[in-house]
């Protein structure tokens, strides 16, 4: 599910920019670009535990 809202919130994002004149698929691919980048060589180490 976390996959799911992460996609929908990129899609958001590029639906508003292209409001702004952006290309919506372009930046779409900036923002996916950029999660790929980061599961492939994450830039931290995030700690933390649920309680």
């Amino acid at each position: 599910m976390w996959g799911l809202m992460l996609v929908d919130i990129a899609r958001h994002v590029s639906r508003a920019h292209a409001q702004s004149g952006k290309d919506e698929n372009a930046v779409f691919d900036q923002i996916i670009a950029g999660l790929r980048a980061e599961i492939e060589s994450p830039t931290d180490d995030p700690k933390g535990q649920i309680e």
